[in-house]
């Protein structure tokens, strides 16, 4: 476990970056717990080995290792009695003047039918969970809705998003950044009253569809043999904290330094072409006001007559913003085939956009 200390905002999270191991008689379509309750296992048990690998000006890196020692498989509905070690080692990776702490996890599965997730303390008391989805940051309340009748399958508690979760109080928050994990769940802790992230980091399962589980009523599929599902040797996974202080007219006030971790910058050299293009044509980037307006593509058209550049407003508001170009004369607005319909006044590159909420826009440029 680590604490997290803000200086900026004076608030520590303590205890976060659990890892908890369980059962899983799921299958490819859901996560299940086995009939027969079985043994939970969570990291702080065991030993680790801390030691400072690295320590200057650039960066500061710790390193953590242990060995987390869990049933081997399922026999049936039940945790076996054979066990088996399950080698882990945490990178903590941090940057002077960057507010956020990286982690890299290489975990060894030997194990087979179960699920390790990451759990983490919020430290603040909120109703809800903040996350990106495909087009909008998005608040979803952490009291889930009971069914209004028999399903064959329960509402299940865990919910999909993208890129990162947050909570927040009136003051500060925090975000955890996760590179390719899509499901969490969230609870409220009886005690603390604050609300506790458990996020998926590795399934291992035996069959696609799976019958008579305790999350759904019949199978969802026929009852294939996927053995490479069980998710066996080396997994490696990285996430990153991000404390901020919380602010009113933002919905994810930390998302630049989100993104940041996410979609690090990729270089490469090119041959010297005229201003403003690089190597293959294409004009250099472009640059706006709003932080609610992401981008979301840039690419040549299919039609070959001009280029393509799509934003989106995920925060639901209202939005005007200043785009200015390099090396284009014209633009118009277009629908999702690139057809253009509308004509863009632009000046010395620089055109106005205007956003409804939640909208998405496609320009044409030439």
């Amino acid at each position: 476990l680590i604490t997290l200390q803000d200086k900026a905002t004076g608030k520590t999270f303590p205890h976060v970056n659990l890892l908890e191991e369980e059962a899983d008689a799921g299958d490819a379509w859901d996560f299940s717990p086995p009939w027969i309750p079985g043994e939970v296992v969570r990291s702080p048990r065991f030993d680790f080995v801390s030691r400072l690998e690295e320590l200057g000006p650039v960066r500061a890196r710790l390193s953590t290792s242990g060995v987390m020692n869990v049933p081997a498989c399922l026999h049936g509905d039940a945790r076996s009695q054979e066990r088996a070690d399950m080698p882990i080692r945490f990178e903590f990776t941090m940057y002077p003047g960057i507010r956020r702490v990286d982690v890299k996890l290489t975990l060894d599965n030997t194990a087979r039918d179960h699920r390790v997730r990451l759990r983490v303390p919020m430290g603040v008391k909120t109703g809800s969970v903040r996350s990106q989805s495909h087009l909008a940051v998005i608040n979803r309340p952490i009291a889930r809705s009971v069914e209004q009748e028999p399903w064959r399958q329960p509402p299940t508690q865990l919910l999909p998003f993208r890129e990162w979760l947050a909570c927040e109080d009136q003051s500060v928050g925090l975000a955890v950044a996760f590179k390719g994990m899509y499901d969490y769940e969230a609870h409220v802790h009886p005690l603390t009253g604050r609300p506790e992230v458990s996020v998926t980091l590795v399934r291992g399962f035996d069959l696609m569809g799976r019958r008579n589980t305790m999350q759904r009523g019949g199978p969802a599929s026929d009852a294939v043999y996927t053995p490479g599902a069980q998710c066996q040797g080396l997994q490696v996974m990285e996430w990153a904290y991000l404390p901020y202080a919380a602010d009113a007219n933002d919905k994810a006030p930390f998302l630049k330094l989100a993104q940041a971790f996410l979609y690090p910058p990729v270089t490469h050299a090119i041959r010297s072409e005229p201003e403003g293009a690089t190597s293959d044509g294409i004009p250099m980037p472009f640059r706006w006001n709003g932080d609610n307006i992401q981008f979301s593509a840039f690419k040549r058209s299919d039609a070959q007559d001009g280029y393509i550049l799509r934003l989106y407003e995920n925060q639901g508001r209202h939005t005007e913003v200043d785009l200015h170009t390099h090396g284009f004369r014209q633009a118009f607005l277009a629908g999702m085939d690139e057809d253009a319909r509308e004509d863009l006044p632009m000046q010395d590159g620089a055109l106005r956009l205007a956003f409804a909420p939640y909208k998405a826009l496609t320009i044409k440029l030439r």
